[in-house]
């Protein structure tokens, strides 16, 4: 203390001063304010003859600047100078009573100290003295931390309002101002309470030494391993480059003339050329696995603009919904188009790669040909030359997948995250799947709509002690079948060899210990981290009264409201007008159907007693099937698709029957106009190709019949369903006749009971999406209906598939 005092006198004597923010001033006596007064004076009025141009406010063009480089657009940084001017204003009104005197001396000073204390007037941590007289005081600069500037200019401003509190004489108007800011505070003090209770369950009470050992055993091992790692990597380099060197040694033994040692060099460049280009690929693959794209491609978003106009052209009470769904639509098309730029990214480097090995091929044939003119044996030169350059080339391939395994671990790093993300990507449109929310309010932060985008949500649980060990017990058994079949199969091994037994129990103990383990801190961290994202995420569903579905072809998720989806099923059902409302509960009553039946088919001989041992339902754990709706967010509108969800109905049994027994049938006859998928169709093509029928004239149509499942009629579906077998001499299917697939198809679908919003409803057209049997039966019902078409272009010799 003695010693501190010490200095603060002796930098006190020297005419320096430390204020209580820490910032040193110098002191100047009132003589030499005086003097200084007057020279201002005087310099003022001369400058008044001769003013010079005024440049604009420059702190503004260069925070402009400063955000243009940034990669902002013009309307954030509106927005940010519209902030950065009501703060600046809420702090000068407070301040203007104590400025007063400050004010009338500011127009006794020159212009350059005018721009220093306006410079200093937007800074609320800066205290106004007769420092700042002072040529020697440096301007300070901006502080990164902006959060702890609003923070003390809250605490200057409610210091300020309980001053002004103590000098007024209303009790009640104080008295209700000290209950606000102390249950404020409380408050805060809860949160932070809640806060450090939270952080500290995740964190061990006691801190064995033991543990602490085991802990830094690992941490030491798994640095060893990095550590041998790398070492093992940089000896293999450098014997590959002694062994590259003895190559290249042995080659140059050879006598070649200049233009062969061109050729050689060029077949060098080539390659070379072609492994830069793969290299830049991989990095590509790495940025798009650890969703890390580059800048450039977050800036392909300001090429396509959207027009404003079109946001006003609908009506009042539509407008919001119009401009929710035109966003939407410009939010797609700026994803399509970034994934078009990759695309062609992948593509040019494909094609360079491409050309490369084939101008690389050409020139080594070249080089031998020539070669053979004027040297005879040329096949140890050739070998040399192959050996040489295969070496060369696995060399290179190895050090650019070291390179990406670095970068792979350099994007996964949190730093690297938080370094590279900036107020530009808070805007931007990511080329990733990400939840779509169509609601009329912003829901949701960044950090919970970037959790719902992620394909992981769904596995965030904890796993009881008996889970965890059915789980162990159901993955071993499907692993080491896998394994036992493949091992059989390839090296004879028989499926009970002792080997196998003790592999088992191996990989069992390893299970174990992973499921029985103990979770580190950062798992802990982040689990509960997730479900308090799901916590919230639920809380405010309930509070707006939205809900939230997984879309039907990207798998993502989809947050409407529910007034949206009610008046989409209405429209959806006055549309098709495939279901009744029932009056009580169908669910006995299909049960007693279905049984009867059975038995009348078993009795009659129509079915096996397997099948009929198969289909029969279970009364103890049937249950009445309750329909949900997905969105097709691919289409436009977003429309919904009607599942039906029976896994224990009364009729999901046969069903799964049905299909089981009639869809091979179906592949087997049909499989000349069945595309199976998108591979199956270039192949189809490639083959129209090859026999010269593509021409320009030719045309590509498609087709999509809208809501299918819900238009097929039921009795002539089971009636084409009774042709198709007939056609192809299918009396009967593994023991069950044509009589009895008629039957029991029939009851499949008159029989489609659910429930819905708590009333029962009935399937009077088409049949239940998410019953295997439908998917069969539409296939043969649209086979019936595309003979003739398929007639038609068989006879031109066209390609017709679906």
């Amino acid at each position: 203390m003695t010693a501190n005092n010490y200095h603060c006198k002796t930098l006190s004597n020297s005419g320096l001063v430390c204020d209580t923010q820490g910032c040193w001033y110098e002191l100047l006596s009132p003589t030499q304010v005086l003097t200084e007064n007057v020279q201002n004076l005087e310099n003022s009025i001369k400058e008044k003859k001769k003013k010079k141009k005024c440049k604009g406010n420059r702190k503004l063009q260069h925070f402009k600047r400063k955000c243009r480089s940034n990669g902002m657009n013009e309307e954030l940084i509106t927005k940010l100078i519209e902030n950065r001017n009501t703060d600046y204003n809420s702090i000068k009104s407070t301040d203007n009573t104590k400025n007063n005197k400050d004010m009338k001396n500011k127009k006794n000073q020159s212009k350059k100290r005018k721009r220093f204390q306006l410079l200093n007037e937007d800074k609320p941590n800066v205290i106004k003295s007769l420092s700042q007289l002072s040529i020697s005081q440096p301007l300070r600069k901006e502080t990164k931390n902006e959060d702890k500037l609003a923070s003390n200019s809250n605490n200057n401003n409610k210091s300020e309002d309980i001053v002004k509190m103590t000098k007024t004489n209303d009790y009640d108007l104080t008295e209700k101002f000290l209950n606000i800011l102390v249950n404020q505070t409380q408050h805060k003090v809860d949160q932070c309470t809640t806060e450090l209770l939270s952080q500290s369950l995740s964190c061990p009470k006691t801190l064995f030494l033991s543990h602490v050992e085991s802990r830094l055993v690992e941490f030491v091992c798994l640095h060893h391993i990095d550590l041998i790692r790398k070492i093992n990597y940089q000896v293999n380099k450098f014997k590959d480059l002694i062994r590259e060197t003895q190559l290249f040694e042995t080659l140059s033994s050879y006598s070649l003339t200049n233009e062969q040692k061109q050729a050689v060099d060029c077949l060098i460049n080539i390659r070379q050329n072609q492994l830069e280009t793969f290299e830049e690929m991989t990095m590509l693959e790495a940025r798009i696995v650890w969703k890390s794209l580059s800048r450039s491609i977050d800036d392909l978003g300001k090429l396509i603009l959207i027009d404003e106009t079109l946001l006003n052209c609908m009506p009042t009470n539509n407008n919001i919904s119009f401009k929710d769904e035109t966003h939407q639509q410009y939010r797609k098309k700026i994803r399509e188009y970034k994934r078009q730029v990759l695309m062609k990214n992948f593509e040019d480097y494909e094609t360079s790669i491409e050309g490369n090995e084939y101008l690389y091929q050409e020139e080594l044939l070249k080089f031998e040909y020539e070669l053979s003119k004027d040297i005879e044996p040329v096949n140890n030169l050739m070998n040399c030359l192959h050996y040489y350059l295969n070496h060369q080339t696995d060399r290179l391939i190895r050090e650019i997948h070291y390179k990406e395994a670095i970068f792979r671990i350099k994007l996964n790093h949190p730093h690297y995250h938080s370094s590279s993300s900036s107020p530009l990507k808070i805007d931007s449109v990511s080329v990733y799947p990400e939840a779509i929310i169509e609601t009329s309010e912003n829901l949701f932060t960044d950090e919970e709509i970037k959790f719902l985008s992620c394909a992981d949500v769904i596995k965030v649980f904890f796993i009881q002690r008996k889970k965890k060990q059915e789980k162990t017990e159901i993955e071993l058994s499907a692993i080491m079948s896998k394994i036992a079949v493949d091992l059989n199969h390839r090296h004879a091994i028989p499926l009970k060899a002792l080997e196998i037994k003790h592999f088992c129990t191996d990989l069992e103990t390893i299970f174990n210990e992973r499921y029985t383990s103990t979770l580190s801190y950062l798992d802990i961290y982040r689990i509960r981290k997730d479900i308090k994202f799901i916590h919230s995420i639920k809380r405010k569903l309930r509070k707006t009264d939205s809900i939230i579905r997984v879309t039907d072809k990207s798998g993502i998720f989809h947050i409407g409201s529910t007034v949206d989806y009610d008046e989409k099923i209405e429209k959806y059902q006055a549309k098709t007008n495939a279901y009744i409302q029932l009056s009580s509960d169908p669910l006995m009553n299909t049960f007693y159907k279905v049984v009867s039946l059975l038995n009348n088919l078993r009795i009659k001989q129509q079915i096996t007693q397997w099948q009929h041992t198969k289909m029969m339902p279970d009364k103890n754990k049937i249950q009445l099937a309750y329909l949900y709706f997905i969105p097709k967010p691919h289409k436009t509108g977003t429309p919904l698709r009607p599942i039906v969800s029976g896994m224990n109905a009364p009729t999901t049994k046969i069903s799964r029957m049905l299909d089981r027994l009639i869809r091979p049938l179906f592949d087997q006859y049909v499989k000349q106009t069945t595309i199976i998928d998108g591979v199956h169709l270039i192949r189809q093509l490639d083959k129209y190709v090859s026999l010269g029928l593509l021409k320009s004239t030719t045309h590509l149509c498609t087709f999509d019949i809208t809501d299918l499942y819900t238009i097929l009629p039921q009795e002539e579906s089971i009636a084409i369903l009774k042709q198709f077998l007939i056609r192809f001499n299918q009396t009967h299917v593994r023991g069950m006749s044509i009589n009895a697939i008629e039957s029991l198809g029939r009851i499949v679908l008159t029989e489609n009971v659910f429930i819905y919003g708590n009333k029962y409803y009935r399937q009077v057209k088409g049949g239940a999406m998410g019953s295997p049997f439908t998917l069969t039966l539409a296939n043969i019902f649209m086979w019936h209906w595309e003979q003739k078409l398929v007639e038609k272009q068989k006879a031109s010799n066209e390609l017709y598939g679906r």
